[in-house]
């Protein structure tokens, strides 16, 4: 806990170290904290984490062009949901070797395994 002459964005930091262990469902978030402390300045295993989160819906962009029907378009859409659902399951492999190449869990200890959202977000129509 920062001492009472810390600045507020010191506060701000913690409230966010808070907010993102409550959204930490990959287990990720020890692994960046721990390469932070050591590499500060270099990124690389927090850009991977980031790109390995699959517990987070995918969000779906499908520009549309004028001269497509509706009923070609929904069939574009519900073909590129398809490519990120497999691009997502297809992260676990990823998220795996990073996490089992970074943890040093005990042959008694359970591990956790994070659930995969298969879910889209689209933009809303207009």
């Amino acid at each position: 806990r920062p001492n009472p002459t810390s600045s507020s964005s010191d506060y701000s930091k913690i409230d966010e170290l808070i907010t993102s262990a409550d959204n930490d469902k990959d287990g990720l978030l020890a692994i960046e904290e721990f390469s932070a402390t050591i590499f500060p300045d270099d990124n690389r295993v927090r850009e991977a984490a980031r790109l390995l989160r699959s517990s987070r819906p995918i969000f779906l962009r499908v520009p549309r062009p004028v001269e497509l029907s509706d009923h070609d378009y929904e069939r574009k859409k519900q073909e590129k949901l398809s490519v990120l659902c497999h691009r997502s399951i297809s992260l676990c492999l990823g998220r795996g070797m990073l996490t089992m190449g970074t943890h040093h869990a005990l042959s008694a200890e359970q591990l956790v395994i994070p659930e995969i959202v298969l879910a889209g977000r689209g933009s809303p129509a207009n």
